[in-house]
C-alpha cells in the first residue's frame, strides 16, 4: 500500500499525528522547513522533552 506524502508546511501547532511506529504525537512547533516537526507525546508532563519527527514517518494528520 502506498502511503500519501503529508506536507508539513500545511501542519499547524496543536495538531495530532500519527506516526509510522503507530504512535500518536501533538506538534508543539513547527519550523516551516517542511522535513521536521517538533512534537511531544500528549500524556507526557509539561515539561517532558520535544520530539523531533521527520516528513516521512508522518503517516496521517488526525486533527
Amino acid at each position: 500500500m502506498e502511503r500519501k506524502s503529508i506536507n508539513l508546511l500545511d501542519v499547524a501547532v496543536g495538531s495530532r499525528l500519527s506516526l509510522a511506529d503507530g504512535s500518536v504525537v501533538e506538534v508543539v512547533d513547527n519550523p516551516g522547513d517542511g522535513t521536521w516537526i517538533m512534537c511531544r507525546d500528549p500524556g507526557a508532563p509539561a515539561d517532558a522533552k520535544d520530539i523531533p519527527v521527520f516528513a516521512n514517518d508522518v503517516v496521517e494528520v488526525l486533527g
